[in-house]
């Protein structure tokens, strides 16, 4: 029984984390490393090092979650303002 509740725990944390993931994923500026003002770059900086420590955490399913964002953002459907379309 034990195991059974610690799975479920994991599994609730995986998607807690996943959440938050996409989240910060949606409202990211993809493009702060070529930001002209230092405080939007460092912003972005701290952003991606957020973002770095859940993809971490929710391994292949946060790498899987990354790539649909970089793609999107590639595909000119995400902007610093976040979602154009999909979500």
């Amino acid at each position: 029984m034990s195991n059974i509740n610690n799975d479920n725990q994991k599994e609730l944390e995986l998607e807690n984390n996943l959440e938050e993931l996409k989240k910060k994923l949606s409202v990211h500026d993809y493009y702060y490393d070529y930001a002209d003002d230092h405080d939007s770059y460092t912003k972005g900086l701290a952003e991606m090092k957020e973002i770095r420590a859940l993809i971490t955490l929710c391994g292949r399913h946060g790498d899987d979650l990354y790539e649909e964002y970089v793609t999107l953002v590639n595909a000119g459907k995400l902007s610093v303002d976040g979602l154009k379309e999909w979500q």
